[in-house]
């Protein structure tokens, strides 16, 4: 059987069990969905409750903490610390954290099984060209969330420098104004909002 072949025998095998699965997910949420209507419905066991969760809780989650156990296990000392520092500089993005970048590392370590197969079989690619192909992919997964982060990084550092004149001087004139330093500050942040105002708001006013 040729490469191709086995390339194609695999294609069709992944594409039949994604619509199995498929067709499993459909049923089961229009049952759930039967069952929410019923009025006076009651949840009979436990397995009825769990089915009535919707798909993330039942399998996203749970993956998710157990991806997240073993990138802890086998991250650096100080290594999540460093995220962290970056995601504080980044502002805290609400989509990112600490446990799904190290998630994020782990996929991208891991799919070196995807690449390999893709370029060698899939692309026809061999020799120093393809490991070098190999290569490029592999480190771009592995490095995308940083680049991700060190991008919010640079736009929040750009957002600042650019609102520190407009905070400023809204802040001198306040206090000219006769405006108690943290009144003067409080107004500031609510007329200037921004990643400079955050931090403002945050270091000196007891912000989040």
């Amino acid at each position: 059987m040729t490469p191709l072949m086995i390339a194609v025998v695999f294609a069709t095998a992944v594409a039949a069990f994604a619509y199995v699965i498929g067709a499993v997910s459909v049923e089961k949420a229009e049952v759930r969905e039967s069952l929410r209507r019923l009025e006076g419905y009651q949840i009979q066991d436990v397995r009825d409750q769990e089915m009535l969760a919707p798909i993330g809780e039942r399998v996203v989650e749970p993956l998710i903490t157990g991806l997240t156990g073993i990138a802890r296990r086998f991250t650096p000392q100080g290594y999540s610390e460093n995220i962290a520092e970056k995601l504080l500089k980044a502002g805290n993005p609400p989509n990112l954290n600490v446990d799904k970048v190290l998630v994020l590392k782990l996929l991208g370590i891991l799919s070196g099984m995807v690449w390999v197969p893709l370029v060698f079989v899939g692309l026809h690619a061999g020799g120093m060209p393809g490991l070098v192909m190999v290569a490029i992919l592999w480190g771009c997964s592995f490095l995308l969330p940083d680049v991700s982060i060190n991008r919010k990084i640079a736009e929040r550092q750009h957002d600042i420098a650019v609102k520190l004149p407009d905070v400023l001087d809204l802040l001198v004139i306040s206090v000219e104004a006769g405006l108690g330093f943290e009144q003067a500050l409080d107004r500031t942040t609510t007329a200037v909002p921004g990643a400079l105002s955050d931090e403002f708001a945050r270091d000196w006013l007891g912000g989040a």
